[in-house]
């Protein structure tokens, strides 16, 4: 049967009963018919700018001038989201208030999760390199050992015992082997929770959209980036919603729904997708069956798989809650989530008017048991068709995070005692010849099937019980396939030696099959082991599905949200010549040959020569410098070897332009600094003018405008030939690009700790600091300089250094706006020890701010929590504040954030601790009794909302706040602590102030100040990429 492609009108009476079924059911996505999204469209220009109306060539406007050809958009998207895109947006970082996450935005993200397994231990390498010391949030990691467990090696056992040492000197979640496949253990703990975003590194974080969460995969320099700052950075993905209808037939389960979408739509319609699964067939999904679906979304070539939260899903966390509670799955967890499901269920589905990039369906109730295969997910059979040809077996397996749960032993176990009872007097065991594995997915699991019997069922049928991991789905440990042999596997991927032998043949289809067949000795249905005999060949009933047109809710006539201006140091547009590599699916070894990724010492020089060789060898004599490279569909794909992004920016090629991309190619680009866009329109049109060389020189000029999401090509005469919406680079992917790549933009982002000898020289680093910060910003009265300020005796040696680079000339408060951090409550303002005037007594009287742009508390007025809430919303007025200089306490409080505030705290009245009180007395002649016992305090929450923050810390009596802030994690009974989460701080002490320090923080930190100095220089004084250039190096090492 043939795709079908309705028309509008037909599409529209479909989608319209696919909303009225959702009215019905909460599990359904609904999605309105008001207008059309184009079929071609270059990436995410939508999402910022524009869908093309509805009309010629199924929604694409394509308009010919003279020579010019235009791919445009006629409406920017104002509807609403869909349900990834609202995810997404609650763990997005740094976000503006009218700000929504669209397909196509490159956004920075803290998920909920970052989970490694095995993996793990490559990634603590790459967290040293980068120069990390401490996890930014050790709540974030989580660790599964899953995947050799079964090899006891001395090796093997020392790297498992090294991670378990690292997580407990970091203090994260470890799951140590025989606990189970890290992602199962997500699910049962509970760290994969409904509504939220969690990333794996590894393919199958899939999988968590099974119960509502966004899981999602990421490289391991992603997984170290996210242990040393909580972030990294999304291209939120074009999302296609697959509406499930009709119910599954008794027999049917979830792996043959997904083995059936895998190969019905086996031509990429979803690669790098995200997949929303909606329609009145998914309310009779169990969640087992989602999370199957959710799991090969990955061979399907989705980058995520999502079912929104629904009555099954609330049920299945109640039963959980309700007799294997954890930490997080807990009777009252659970009650709150179903709570805060029915206050306000719009957060937990797509809007009706969500814009979505294509839209698939599937009438489950026409589907029957498959099997994919074999060795290829993109072809599957009917079983029906398949069990007469009476495929000899050699091994079975019902192994994997996709189908070895609890409810996929007792279907395996049930085709055995349906076998047994049909053969009374029978040893019913697997037939012989054939060897059949079994493993649980984790030791709960393991734990319900042996409670159950269906455990001791399977192994008396001739099982091998093998622990719970991934052992042979990823060709490791026991059982692995022979050459010449042929397997059937519940698992999710069957390519050549993937579990075992190159020369073996692999089939995937769901536990109670792969039981059959194992009984059997072929491929057969388990009525066929019931019966005895294989079924009589038959037509298999055709199975409906199809694509629609999808609809979005966008209007002509919206505006189109304002082009953002470039961070410093980025680009708004880059110009070259074009050069067009026609090849689809370039794979990463035609770029940079696998024979020298493992020679280390290779120099960018060499990477110029060799980049391109087993494509074109021409290309490295043909390419230069600033060449806009534009490429085929799939570019980048096949391994994920990084060196296929740094050789091409060895040969001066900062952007790649292509029809698409392998995921991991262009999360391993942006890691490295290399842009990938994608512009499918682009592509065709140099298809049809340039068609056959390998690497053809175009004669046309590109100019990209990055940040406002546009690409025109012009000829040797200077006219337009082309233009073309491409996605905008936000500020996420901006920071990346000038700081030189993802290690780079960690390093950038750590809580940096600077050491100087004395006071003095602690207030000549900040002042020089705050001076460049200010300067390289340039302010204006249209965009001011905002600034937190605070009090106390460790700003004064910066206030007289600041006053006299204002002096000097070489610094202006003509454009700069404060605020200051606190005031005493009941203090008159012109009180000689008001904060009021301490900041005009010791700042503000000698410099050039106007009085209008500085702002201090009101500790005089009769509503003060007004005066709080008032000076809060002053601040977002200006946008926030760009940096908070602040000092502490011995106590470690930063303002008078005391022990035990609030890390989440906002501008408030504060009771001064008795300690605060008695250290202040100094500044009222030594009598306690004139301390004022209030004060109004920004919050610490506050303080961490500025884009930067910088922390003074001197003397001695200081120490221990310094060593609980560096080296320590992150604890309320130390505010200043907070700043580890800040993507930008940075702490300025004295030698007396590191006393309590270990000597080898101190040396680190040092080393790390000079290696900075000595190639960077200090005309760039760290300011985290904030540059008016290029950083201009001192000093190249020879071989990079």
């Amino acid at each position: 049967m043939s795709f079908r492609l309705l028309v509008a009108a037909a599409a529209a009476r479909r989608l319209a009963s696919a909303r009225t079924a959702s009215s019905s059911s909460s599990s359904s996505v609904a999605v309105a018919t008001s207008q059309s999204v184009p079929l071609m469209r270059c990436g995410s220009s939508a999402s910022r700018g524009a869908h093309m109306t509805a009309g010629a060539a199924l929604g694409s406007v394509l308009r010919h001038q003279r020579r010019t050809f235009t791919v445009s958009a006629a409406a920017s998207q104002a509807g609403g989201q869909t349900l990834v895109e609202k995810i997404a947006q609650r763990h997005a970082v740094g976000l503006g208030e009218s700000e929504s996450v669209r397909s196509g935005d490159f956004i920075a993200i803290r998920p909920r999760h970052i989970m490694t397994h095995d993996n793990t231990g490559a990634v603590i390498p790459k967290f040293a390199s980068i120069g990390a010391t401490r996890l930014a949030d050790a709540r974030q990691p989580v660790f599964a050992l899953d995947h050799d467990i079964q090899n006891k090696g001395d090796k093997n056992t020392a790297k498992y015992h090294s991670i378990e040492q690292f997580a407990a000197q970091h203090g994260n979640r470890f799951y140590p082997a025989g606990r189970g496949i890290a992602h199962q253990v997500l699910v049962e703990e509970g760290h994969a929770w409904p509504g939220t975003m969690v990333v794996g590194s590894d393919s199958h974080s899939n999988m968590y959209g099974g119960v509502g969460c966004l899981g999602t995969p990421v490289v391991r320099t992603d997984a170290a980036a996210i242990w040393a700052t909580a972030q990294t950075w999304w291209q939120a993905p074009p999302v296609a919603y697959v509406e499930l209808r009709g119910k599954l037939a008794p027999g049917v389960v979830g792996k043959d729904v997904i083995v059936a979408l895998c190969a019905l739509f086996g031509n990429d319609e979803v690669l790098n997708h995200a997949v929303e699964f909606g329609g009145d067939g998914v309310s009779a999904l169990a969640v087992e069956d989602r999370l199957a679906i959710a799991n090969m979304t990955t061979e399907w070539g989705a980058l995520a798989g999502l079912f929104a939260v629904d009555e099954m899903t609330l049920r299945w966390y109640e039963a959980r809650a309700a007799t294997r509670p954890t930490a997080t799955i807990m009777p009252d967890s659970v009650a709150e989530l179903r709570r805060s499901v029915a206050a306000d269920p719009a957060q937990w589905r797509a809007d009706a008017d969500a814009t979505y990039a294509k839209h698939l369906w599937l009438d489950l109730s026409t589907l029957t048991p498959h099997v994919s295969g074999p060795d290829t997910v993109k072809a599957a059979t009917p079983l029906a068709a398949l069990e007469p040809q009476r495929v000899a077996i050699h091994k079975a397996y019902v192994v994997s995070c996709v189908n070895s749960r609890a409810k996929d032993l007792r279907e395996a176990a049930d085709v055995v005692r349906a076998v047994q009872n049909a053969r009374p007097g029978e040893n019913v065991r697997v037939a012989p010849g054939v060897q059949w594995y079994v493993a649980p997915a984790s030791s709960q699991v393991l734990a319900d099937a042996q409670a159950a019997g269906d455990w001791q069922v399977l192994l008396d049928a001739g099982a091998h019980a093998l622990p719970p991991g991934c052992g042979p789905c990823i060709g490791l440990g026991t059982g692995l396939l022979e050459d010449g042999e042929v397997g059937i596997s519940a698992t999710n991927r069957n390519y050549k030696g993937r579990m075992g032998s190159k020369r073996a043949h692999t089939y995937l289809a769901s536990p109670a099959v792969v039981a059959a067949s194992a009984l059997q000795g072929f491929i057969c249905s388990p009525a066929a082991a019931i019966n005895g005999e294989s079924a009589a060949s038959s037509a298999a009933p055709a199975v409906a599905y199809g694509i629609e047109q999808p609809s979005s809710s966008a209007q002509s006539g919206q505006p189109t949200p304002a082009v953002q201006a470039p961070i410093a140091g980025f680009p708004a547009a880059l110009s070259g010549r074009l050069l067009f590599l026609p090849a689809d699916n370039l794979n990463t070894d035609g770029i940079y040959p696998g024979k020298y990724t493992y020679q280390d010492d290779i120099t960018r020089d060499r990477m110029r020569e060799i980049v391109m060789e087993n494509y074109d060898p021409a290309f490295s004599s043909t390419v230069r410098p600033d060449d806009v490279l534009v490429a085929g569909a799939n570019f980048g794909t096949g391994s994920s070897r990084e060196q296929a992004a740094t050789a091409l920016l060895a040969a001066g090629v900062r952007l790649v332009v292509c029809a698409s991309a392998s995921e991991t190619f262009k999360r391993n680009a942006v890691n490295n600094g290399l842009l990938v866009l994608e512009c499918p329109p682009l592509v065709t049109w140099l298809r049809e003018r340039f068609a056959t060389p390998l690497t053809v020189v175009t004669g046309l000029d590109a100019r990209v405008e990055l940040t406002a999401g546009r690409i025109a090509l012009y000829d040797a005469s200077g006219a337009l030939a082309f233009e073309a919406d491409i996605p905008r680079i936000g500020r996420a992917a901006q920071e990346i690009i000038v700081a030189g790549g993802l290690e780079n933009w960690v390093r950038q982002r750590m809580a940096t700790l600077v050491i100087r000898q004395d006071a003095d020289t602690v207030a000549d680093y900040i002042a020089e600091y705050i001076k460049e910060r200010i300067n390289q910003f340039k302010p204006t009265a249209e965009r001011p300089f905002v600034i937190g300020l605070p009090t106390g005796s460790s700003p004064i040696g910066v206030y007289k250094r600041l006053v006299k680079l204002y002096n000097d000339g070489k610094l202006s408060f003509k454009y700069v706006v404060s605020f200051n951090m606190d005031e005493y409550v009941g203090l008159p303002r012109d009180h000689p020890e008001s904060y009021h005037s301490f900041m005009w007594n010791h700042l503000f009287k000698h410099i050039d701010i106007p009085p209008e742009n500085v702002n201090i508390l009101n500790g005089n007025v009769d509503d003060l929590q007004s005066e709080c809430e008032r000076y809060e919303a002053k601040i977002q007025s200006y946008g926030g504040i760009e940096l908070f200089m602040g000092g502490i306490g011995p106590d470690g409080h930063i303002a008078f954030n005391e022990p035990g505030s609030s890390l989440q705290s906002r501008t408030r009245v504060k009771t001064l601790a008795y300690e605060t009180i008695i250290a202040n007395a100094r500044f009222f002649g030594g009598d306690v009794s004139k301390v004022p016992k209030l004060a109004l305090t920004v919050g610490v929450g506050t303080v961490m909302d500025a884009r930067e923050v910088v922390v003074i810390i001197t003397g001695a009596n200081k120490a221990i706040a310094l060593a609980k802030c560096i080296e320590e994690g992150v604890n309320h009974m130390w505010t200043v602590s907070a700043i580890q989460t800040h993507p930008r701080s940075l702490v300025v002490c004295d030698d007396d102030a590191t006393l309590e320090l270990h000597v080898k923080t101190v040396r680190y930190f040092k080393s790390i100040e000079q290696v900075q100095d000595e190639m960077i220089g200090r005309e760039n004084l760290g300011l985290y990429g904030q540059v008016a250039g290029p950083l201009k190096y001192k000093t190249i090492p020879s071989g990079n």
